[in-house]
C-alpha cells in the first residue's frame, strides 16, 4: 500500500485515485472469495467416500480454479509493479489492467473445466492439431441460402 502515494497517485489531491481504489477493491472481493473455497474444500473432503463425489471429482476444479487465479493476479501484480518501477501512474496502466481482467476471467473457468473434465480434455488435445487449427483460421466458408418447400400452407386465422 505504500505505492499509493507515490507513482500510483494520479493528482496531488487524491481525487483521481478512482482507478486504483476500484482496482483495490475488486481484487479484494476475489482473493475474498477465493478464500471462500476453504470450508468448501473441507466440506467436500468430509463428503469424499460419496459416489457423485469420487465420480465428479469437485476438489480438483476448486483446485484448479484457485491456482489459475493465483497464476493470473501473480502475472498481473508483476506487471503493475513494472509499471510503477518505470515511474508511470496508475492510472495509465489501468486499461491494460482491466482488459488482462477481461481475459483471465473466462479462461480461468474454460480451463478448469476443460482440466477436470477428462472427456472433453483428450477430445480437445485430440482435434487441436495444427492442422484443424490452420483450417479454422484460413479455411473460407461460405454461407447457402435456405430453400423452403413452395407447398408449405400459412394457417389460416
Amino acid at each position: 500500500m505504500f505505492f499509493i502515494d507515490t507513482p500510483l497517485s494520479t493528482k496531488k489531491d487524491g481525487k483521481g485515485n478512482w482507478p486504483l481504489v476500484y482496482y483495490i477493491t475488486l481484487n479484494s472481493v476475489l482473493f475474498l472469495c477465493a478464500a471462500l473455497y476453504i470450508p468448501m474444500v473441507i466440506s467436500i473432503r468430509k463428503l469424499q467416500h460419496l459416489a457423485s463425489s469420487i465420480k465428479n471429482k469437485p476438489h480438483k476444479y476448486i483446485m484448479y480454479q484457485t491456482t489459475l487465479i493465483i497464476t493470473f493476479k501473480i502475472a498481473q501484480l508483476f506487471a503493475t509493479l513494472l509499471f510503477v518501477f518505470d515511474g508511470e501512474t496508475f492510472s495509465d496502466n489501468f486499461p491494460f489492467l482491466c482488459s488482462l481482467d477481461m481475459i483471465s476471467t473466462p479462461l480461468t473457468i474454460q480451463l478448469s473445466y476443460l482440466l477436470c473434465n477428462k472427456k472433453t480434455l483428450a477430445d480437445v488435445r485430440k482435434r487441436s492439431t495444427l492442422r484443424s487449427f490452420y483450417r479454422i483460421i484460413f479455411k473460407k466458408s461460405t454461407v447457402d441460402p435456405s430453400v423452403q418447400d413452395a407447398t408449405t400452407s400459412v394457417p389460416a386465422v
